[in-house]
């Protein structure tokens, strides 16, 4: 059960027409070997190696790794490649509204401001 009482894998407590407990259907439950595959997954998203994946899992060697999961290591290229670009991207932006910050606010703020600065 979880923290608002409904069961995890409801699949695990289906019935058939006898009221005997039914197997569920295959990918209706996470497995083990689906645990390993997300948990390899997870760590080559975090940027961890394809050698110590590789260790990790008892593959032959990271070429073995590479090949089950190069998808994950691409995408996880493109995405270190988007957060470079956001991150240079919002660092113009950062600038940009420091930049404008010190233009004069709007009429009767001009004090609030005021007081505002000289207290950071």
């Amino acid at each position: 059960m979880d923290e608002h009482g409904r069961q995890a894998f409801p699949e695990l407590h289906k019935v058939d027409k006898h009221g005997r407990t039914a197997k569920p259907k295959r990918g209706e439950v996470p497995s083990p070997h689906s645990f390993r595959h997300s948990l390899a997954s997870m760590l080559l998203n975090k940027g961890e190696s394809a050698d110590e994946i590789a260790f990790m899992l008892g593959h032959a060697n990271a070429n073995v790794t590479r090949a089950i999961y190069l998808h994950e290591v691409a995408d996880a290229r493109r995405k270190a490649m988007r957060r470079e670009l956001l991150t240079a991207a919002s660092g113009s932006l950062v600038k940009a509204y420091e930049a404008a910050s010190h233009l004069q606010p709007p009429d009767g703020e001009a004090s609030n401001v005021s007081e505002l600065r000289r207290s950071a």
